[in-house]
C-alpha cells in the first residue's frame, strides 16, 4: 500500500488488536486458490476473512519497530535519489543544449548532496541503535560485503540472523 497502512498498524499494535501485514500478490494468489477471481469489496473482504481464519494459526512475524522503519525509509529513498541521478547522467551523455547540460549539472550537484546527506543518516541510524550495529559488523565481515550492500540487507531483510539460512533464502527467493 506504499506506506498508507503504517497509521492503521500503529493504531491497532497501540490498542493491542490482532494485526497482520499481507503481501498482496499472497491475499491475491489465495483468491486465485479459492477460485474467486472477479474483485468486488464484498468478494475482496470475503477472501481477507478467509485467510485471516486459515493464517489465524501461523505465528505473527514482530512488526518493525522505529529504528527499522527508519532505515526501510532512508534506504528506500537513497535508493530514489540513486536512480534520479542514474537517469540524469544518461541525458547528460545526449544533451547538446549548453542551458539543458548546466540545468542537468545543477541537478546532480543538488543529487550529489543529498545521497551524502541520507548515506550519512542511514549510516547514523545504524550506530544509533546496538542490534543494528552490532548486526552489521558481522556482515561487513563476510567477504564481498560493503557498506552499500549491508544497509540494503539491514534495511530490506530484517528478518536476516533471526532465521535460519534456508528460510532466508526461500524469502528472498533464491
Amino acid at each position: 500500500t506504499g506506506g498508507y497502512e503504517r497509521p492503521l498498524i500503529a493504531a491497532a499494535t497501540a490498542l493491542a488488536l490482532p494485526i497482520r501485514r499481507i503481501h498482496p500478490s499472497h491475499a491475491r494468489a489465495f483468491a486465485r486458490a479459492k477460485a474467486k477471481l472477479a474483485k468486488t469489496d464484498r468478494i475482496d473482504a470475503a477472501v481477507l476473512a478467509a485467510l485471516a481464519a486459515f493464517t489465524a494459526d501461523e505465528p505473527v512475524p514482530p512488526l518493525p519497530g522505529p529504528g527499522q522503519r527508519a532505515l526501510t525509509e532512508l534506504m528506500t529513498r537513497l535508493t530514489q535519489l540513486k536512480d534520479q541521478r542514474q537517469a540524469e547522467q544518461c541525458r547528460a551523455e545526449r544533451s547538446e543544449s549548453p542551458i539543458v547540460r548546466r540545468s542537468i549539472a545543477a541537478s546532480l550537484a543538488l543529487l550529489d548532496d543529498q545521497i551524502a546527506e541520507i548515506s550519512a543518516a542511514l549510516d547514523a541510524t545504524i550506530a544509533a541503535d546496538t542490534v543494528l550495529a552490532r548486526t552489521a559488523t558481522l556482515l561487513r565481515t563476510c567477504k564481498g560485503v560493503g557498506p552499500e550492500t549491508c544497509r540494503a540487507l539491514l534495511a530490506f531483510l530484517p528478518e536476516l540472523g533471526s532465521l535460519n539460512r534456508r528460510t532466508v533464502a526461500a524469502l528472498v527467493g533464491v
